[in-house]
């Protein structure tokens, strides 16, 4: 019997098809990316959750940055009623934030300075059935 090998040569932008956030069951993914984001692989059709600002890991120095994520559905057209956003672990009302449907972008700025430290975002974006979620940390510093 004799075998083949065939290499594949596939193009970057499917390969970030693959790494899409979040997951459909709407839990964090089990595993953990370098970057202290959580990550998953989830099917092509669920929503996906980009954090803009500040980004995962960074260290900045302003204790009431804007919250920023580029989060989009390429099923479906999500609405402002289709995200959950959190900020260290309390639900940040939907009057709080905006989303633009139009540029995909999730904004928040707090209304207190946050403490000095770490501080985590958790997006869960989507209609019933078809959610991903994602989570971030960055750290303030003085």
């Amino acid at each position: 019997d004799s075998y083949r090998i065939i290499f594949i040569h596939v193009p970057a932008a499917w390969m970030s098809m693959l790494a899409v956030s979040g997951s459909a069951s709407g839990q964090d993914a089990a595993q953990g990316g370098s970057d202290g984001t959580s990550v998953g692989v989830s099917a092509q059709g669920d929503p996906v959750i980009k954090p803009r600002d500040p980004r995962p890991g960074e260290r900045i120095e302003d204790r009431r940055p804007t919250i920023k994520a580029k989060v989009f559905d390429r099923d479906s057209r999500l609405e402002k009623k289709d995200i959950k956003l959190k900020l260290d672990g309390d639900r940040v009302p939907k009057n709080d934030f905006s989303y633009s449907r139009r540029k995909e972008l999730l904004k928040h700025t707090p209304e207190n300075n946050l403490s000095l430290g770490k501080h985590t975002v958790k997006i869960t974006a989507g209609p019933r059935g078809d959610r991903a979620t994602r989570s971030w940390s960055f750290k303030i510093r003085d």
